[in-house]
């Protein structure tokens, strides 16, 4: 009767299984750390994204060296290595009905650049899986401030 849930007539099922996931688990452990699932392979790439209109208590959230990435597909986009603040773009009606393009109160407009691994492509470069182009807007995060901002440069690093 004992050896009814032994494997080979020695080692127990469950104990059986029990191994077996600790051997996935330090797999597992190995490929992460070695940087196996991690995007560390690809090329050296600048990102630059720019923001036309941004409240002034958003941008004061926003540190160089702050770890940014896309909030929508949860992809790493490396560290900040620039910004630059400037009066904001905002489109205003005025009373004649006329577009005009001037600075809003409490308002700026941004450009933040940062440095991550990735793969050109074609028409622009694969990170962590997802593809981005010059032009795409996406939900930032920037340390601990969220910017809908767009992509408005991609270089290689060489």
């Amino acid at each position: 009767m004992e050896k009814k849930y032994k494997i080979f007539g020695k080692i127990n099922v469950i104990d059986f299984f029990v191994i077996i996931i600790l051997i996935c688990a330090v797999i597992l452990g190995v490929f992460i750390i070695s940087g196996k699932l991690n995007n560390n392979s690809g090329q050296n790439i600048r990102l630059t994204f720019t923001a036309k209109e941004v409240s002034d208590f958003v941008i004061e959230k926003v540190e160089d060296g702050c770890r940014m990435y896309d909030d929508t597909e949860k992809v790493d986009l490396g560290r900040c290595t620039n910004i630059e603040i400037a009066d904001s773009f905002s489109s205003i009606v005025t009373d004649d009905g006329s577009w005009i393009i001037a600075d809003k109160p409490d308002y700026s407009s941004i450009v933040l650049q940062s440095e991550t691994v990735g793969q050109k492509l074609d028409n622009g470069v694969e990170i962590g899986g997802q593809n981005y182009f010059i032009g795409d807007f996406i939900v930032l995060r920037a340390g601990i401030a969220k910017i809908y901002i767009e992509i408005t440069g991609i270089e290689i690093i060489e």
